[in-house]
């Protein structure tokens, strides 16, 4: 479990709720009130849910009826005591009543080998401000794909094109085929399942399930920009279209 310390420090960065969610990928309530309308209980996974405050906020308003899922790379970016400590000082749960509290079902696993769930699994995936983190950025899009059900959606924050750093580091997904770089949205349109929506604070991906989904791209190197400056965040992802 986190320090004290560490929560208070990482609180901006880690505790992003409902409000930040929907800057990044759109309303998601008004999205899950729709997927609850024909009656079925919805499976929801968060990739890279920090310290959980949006899965603690879905079940502060959804309760038990909705099933809730989160995953990290490891329990020191945020686990269940963590996700208690942080719903308490938020208000969004009394401390008297946090231990009754459903928990979702969490999971420590990098992304980058792959989505540990089985084939069309969700309802929603969704994800912010990680997915610029993630080294293999095509296999895990491949991967929420096929983790989706058959009328399943994910929304993804990208933030692939990054003011504030070097051209040279400033686009996160970067795609050649041969000696031409085909900028991201252009290459993925071919698929028929992608779609650039606009959020408050800047686009988004937004997937619909697809039978198979194999964006032929092979990832030639992945830079973590931390370790060239620390105030730069995030991995560079270089793709070479496959032959």
């Amino acid at each position: 479990m986190l320090g004290q310390m560490d929560i208070e420090r990482l609180l901006p960065f880690r505790a992003r709720g409902l409000s930040d969610l929907e800057k990044r990928v759109g309303d998601m309530v008004a999205l899950i009130d729709g997927k609850l309308k024909n009656g079925k209980r919805i499976r929801i996974l968060e990739t890279g849910f920090g310290f959980g405050t949006a899965l603690m906020e879905l079940r502060k308003k959804y309760g038990p009826g909705i099933e809730l899922h989160g995953i990290n790379r490891t329990q020191s970016h945020g686990d269940w005591d963590t996700m208690k400590t942080v719903a308490v000082r938020r208000g969004i749960f009394l401390e008297e009543e946090i231990t009754e509290v459903v928990p979702p079902t969490l999971v420590f696993h990098d992304v980058n080998g792959g989505l540990p769930y089985p084939d069309n699994y969700f309802d929603i995936v969704y994800s912010q401000a990680s997915f610029m983190f993630y080294a293999e950025k095509s296999r895990f899009l491949e991967e929420v794909n096929r983790v989706l059900g058959e009328d399943g959606v994910a929304r993804i924050d990208l933030y692939i094109n990054r003011p504030g750093i070097p051209s040279e580091y400033a686009v996160a997904f970067e795609i050649w085929q041969g000696e031409a770089q085909i900028p991201f949205w252009e290459y993925v349109k071919q698929f028929g399942s992608f779609y650039e929506r606009a959020a408050k604070r800047r686009s988004y991906l937004e997937m619909f399930k697809t039978p198979v989904l194999d964006l032929g791209l092979e990832l030639v190197y992945a830079i973590d920009l931390n370790y060239i400056c620390k105030t730069w965040h995030g991995s560079k992802s270089v793709y070479r279209v496959k032959d």
